[in-house]
Order: structure tokens, then C-alpha cells, then sequence
């Protein structure tokens, strides 16, 4: 019988290691970069920063309270998530907000995560700072573990908003620079091998290039395309669960440009 196609492709972790310069600012909503700045873009596999849903939105309104009006004219609204890859350590991170909508409280609250951990409860933007004014609230100490960001904005009444976040080491904390691009390409045995019914594949890209991962049987059968994108370097680490497959012998096949390397791997239920 043939195999069913029900593999999953659990997680898929990068690690990008070319570490960013701090202090990392990004202007949210905004469509180019200036004034040491980032644009906001939109989160993928293969970005170090962006956002997930939401709308950007543009003003030229005068904003109290900042020598930097360029920042709170722009603004995204509706997000869900706001991600950044940064290496591992401890981080203060200025969330930079305006109203620049509602004329009185109680119109727009909202609640901010980061790293699953609530530091902003409740935040009525027209209540703090009213409207058209800056207001920026520093989270500090904010430990990052796993080589990502996350800040998750939780609505309350209406949408939240952002208009621009700069991210700085905290003071006596050590952050984890001591990784360098890979040379060359690279494709290590899965872990753990044997398996049941997850394993892990990592590789190593020394460059901008197309990837493709792909898993076969061992008569050369296609069970599943795990990667098929454009990639930047690092390292990449590719979780694979094999439920539904029977035990056996298999193998998995990485294409890197003009490269092609295959490893084998076992099933044991």
C-alpha cells in the first residue's frame, strides 16, 4: 500500500548569525528606511525582523513630546505580533506609541507581551499621554533564549497600534555575538537517529541562496518537501515527525544552489 502523505512539518527554527548592530530601531508603518531607522516589513523565514497582520497608516499631524516626529507619523494598527531575531541575552526595548486617532480615553486599550510575559496591562494610549503625543515605555531586561524577539499585542477595546521599537543590550548583561557565518555548506546527520517519531536536521547556508529540503523512501519515493525557499545564512534547524510513515530506512536530500548532499535516516516505531 502506498505511503499516506500525512508527515508534518513540526517547527521550523532559524538562527541567523550575522548579529545586528545596536541600538536596532525600526520605524513602524514606514515604507522606507531614514535617520538610522529601519521600514517596517512583513515577518517571513527569511527576515531578521517584521510583523504579523495589521495595517500601516500615515499622518502628518505634529507630535508633541519627541524631537523625532517621522516615527509617530507612521504607525501599524491591527498587528498580532512583532518579531525580531536577535542572539541570545537580556535586551531594553522602547516601544514607541501615538494616538493620533481618538480624541478621548477608553477608545483604544490594549495589553503587551513580550516573550509571553505581560509588561503593558491595560495601555489607554489617550489616558497616558493624550492625543498626538509621544509616549514610549521601556521594557526592561527582556530576555531573549531562543534567538527571537516576540512581542505580542493583545487587543481590549479596538486596535492596537505601534509606531516604533529600538532595541539596546542591557547594561552589565552579556548577549551572545560569539557566533560567525558559516563558510561553507553543510548538512549534519538528523538527531536523534534512530527515531520516533520526531528527529532534527540541521544545516549550515554560507550565503543568499534557494534551499530545498525534501524526504524520500528508500525505493526514491517523494514523502515530503520540507523546505523550498529562498534562504539567508546561518544555521537551520528543521524538526521532522515521521508519524504516519512505517519503520524502515530513508533518506533526506538537501539542494543548496549547485550542491546536493543526502543523508540517511531510520524509523523505528
Amino acid at each position: 500500500a502506498p505511503v499516506p502523505n500525512t508527515i508534518a512539518l513540526v517547527a521550523k527554527i532559524v538562527t541567523v548569525l550575522k548579529p545586528p548592530a545596536f541600538p536596532f530601531k525600526i520605524n513602524v508603518g514606514a515604507s522606507s528606511s531614514s535617520s538610522g531607522y529601519l521600514k517596517d516589513q512583513e515577518w517571513s523565514s527569511s527576515v531578521d525582523y517584521g510583523y504579523l497582520d495589521g495595517s500601516s497608516g500615515a499622518n502628518q499631524n505634529t507630535i508633541l513630546n519627541t524631537n523625532e516626529q517621522f516615527i509617530y507619523q507612521s504607525e501599524r494598527y491591527g498587528l498580532v505580533k512583532y518579531f525580531v531575531r536577535l542572539p541570545n541575552g537580556k535586551y531594553n526595548v522602547r516601544l514607541m506609541f501615538a494616538e493620533n486617532y481618538f480624541n478621548s480615553p477608553g477608545k483604544r486599550i490594549f495589553d503587551v507581551y513580550l516573550q509571553g510575559k505581560l509588561f503593558i496591562d491595560n495601555l489607554d494610549l489617550y489616558k497616558s499621554a493624550s492625543n498626538r503625543t509621544a509616549y514610549n515605555y521601556i521594557c526592561q531586561d527582556v530576555e531573549v533564549t531562543n534567538g527571537l524577539l516576540d512581542i505580542h499585542f493583545a487587543s481590549e477595546i479596538e486596535n492596537p497600534l505601534i509606531n516604533g521599537i529600538v532595541i539596546e543590550k542591557s547594561s552589565g548583561t552579556n548577549v551572545d555575538l560569539g557566533f560567525e557565518i558559516p563558510i561553507e555548506f553543510k548538512v549534519d546527520q538528523n538527531f536523534p537517529n534512530p527515531f520516533n517519531p520526531n528527529t532534527v536536521i540541521s544545516y549550515h547556508l554560507p550565503n543568499d541562496n534557494h534551499m530545498q529540503l525534501k524526504v524520500y523512501d528508500i525505493t526514491g519515493k517523494e514523502i515530503v518537501t520540507l523546505v523550498n525557499e529562498q534562504q539567508r545564512p546561518g544555521k537551520y534547524e528543521v524538526e521532522f515527525n515521521g508519524s504516519g510513515l512505517s519503520s524502515g530506512v530513508y533518506f533526506y536530500q538537501a539542494v543548496y544552489g549547485n550542491t546536493t548532499i543526502s543523508r540517511k535516516m531510520i524509523y523505528l516505531k
